[in-house]
């Protein structure tokens, strides 16, 4: 049997999305040997929910924004390396919330 380079790309987008940023997706698209165009494709789609999951995962691993700047960091490199971009980070650590 053999699964087409779309349904594998569509299936690794869903099953990674709900716990990886864009960044860390992409590379593995990347790595399994997707096109270009049509991850970006999948991707595009991701884009727009980029900081409503971010959101979703940092609150279900932290209770609380960081007071002290150690904890802030530890938060940050969290989030950073589930693949999300330092905008995006720096958005949910520093407290804003989605609509």
């Amino acid at each position: 049997m053999v699964i087409s380079d779309e349904r594998f790309a569509e299936a690794l987008v869903r099953r990674r999305s709900e716990r990886y940023g864009l960044r860390k997706i992409s590379d593995e698209l990347e790595r399994a040997g997707v096109d270009s165009r049509e991850s970006a494709a999948l991707l595009g789609a991701l884009k727009e929910a980029e900081f409503q999951r971010a959101f979703d995962l940092w609150s279900r691993k932290y209770d609380a924004i960081a007071k002290v700047q150690k904890e802030r960091a530890k938060q940050y490199r969290f989030l950073a390396a589930k693949g999300f971009g330092s905008e995006i980070v720096a958005k949910v650590i520093g407290g804003q919330r989605p609509d």
